[in-house]
């Protein structure tokens, strides 16, 4: 009896992974394709992103030096913050006060330490504008801000053309396209591509989530390898899982090697390793 019990599950079990399996698109009948597939179901799935992250925050996740590089920006520079959500932390920095209603009010304000001052020109990507984002758009039109923010929604960052950033300041990748992309490498590569000759970007993705196999056999976390292969930019607060800082200088590279993704498992965000290949 127990054999045949054990027998009828496992006939079960495959006649439901065939089932499942016909709904699976032809792609996805690959080790990749099935990736990929995998990572597009999160990306398409709104409930797998928190999109309401405010400038309260930005500024506990990232620091004072955030804060800084945000005081100082001028009027005619840029801050694209890629993966905005419904754009509260870009509309609280246009509007120079909460718009959000939920935030924890216990946290630090950034208002005070940015002042009065003039605002630099804001830009927000995200795949899918949240119906939030409607209260962050009036806010700013009622303060009379919203001719210098713009939102670029419905594609991916590394399938915005290059010519529709312009120069970019100030880069913020909140849990954002490095967090879930299973091509870092055109990822990184725009960032470093948009950014002049002196620029910041702050990041962050998920501890333990992201490894890169390097060339040498090594294995390294996303943050570590960046910090290898970037020599020459500025690191700071590097650590596995811990929001990273890039100061971009001039004599930095402007390009990474490129990263073949080789495993991913489904999760928010997923968990994702990354083989170097030889160029």
């Amino acid at each position: 009896m127990k054999l045949m019990a054990v027998w009828l599950i496992l006939a079960l079990m495959a006649q439901a992974e065939e089932v499942r399996m016909r709904h699976v698109p032809p792609l996805a009948n690959t080790v990749c394709g099935m990736q990929l597939y995998g990572l597009a179901q999160i990306l398409e799935s709104n409930y797998s992103f928190y999109t309401g992250r405010t400038l309260r925050d930005y500024y506990g996740a990232f620091g004072a030096g955030f804060l800084r590089s945000l005081r100082e920006l001028r009027p005619e520079d840029t801050w694209l913050d890629s993966g905005s959500g419904a754009g509260y932390a870009v509309g609280e920095y246009q509007v120079g006060k909460d718009i959000a209603r939920d935030y924890n009010r216990f946290s630090r304000s950034p208002h005070r330490f940015l002042g009065n001052r003039p605002r630099a020109k804001t830009l927000g990507i995200t795949v899918a504008l949240p119906e939030a984002a409607g209260a962050v758009t009036e806010a700013m039109e009622k303060s009379g801000v919203g001719a210098r923010h713009r939102n670029l929604s419905g594609r991916y960052l590394e399938d915005i053309p290059a010519e529709e950033f312009g120069k970019v300041q100030l880069i913020t990748d909140f849990f954002g396209p490095l967090a879930y992309t299973s091509d870092v490498t055109a990822v990184m590569n725009r960032y470093l591509e948009i950014t002049g000759d002196k620029a910041n970007l702050y990041f962050q993705v998920a501890e333990a989530k992201t490894f890169v196999r390097g060339k040498d056999g090594l294995s390294y976390t996303l943050e570590t390898y960046l910090a290898k292969v970037l020599q020459g930019h500025e690191f700071t607060n590097l650590g596995p899982g811990e929001p990273i800082h890039i100061k971009i200088s001039a004599g930095g590279p402007k390009r990474i090697p490129h990263l073949r993704l080789v495993e991913l498992r489904s999760d928010s965000p997923p968990f994702r390793i990354f083989e170097e290949l030889s160029e």
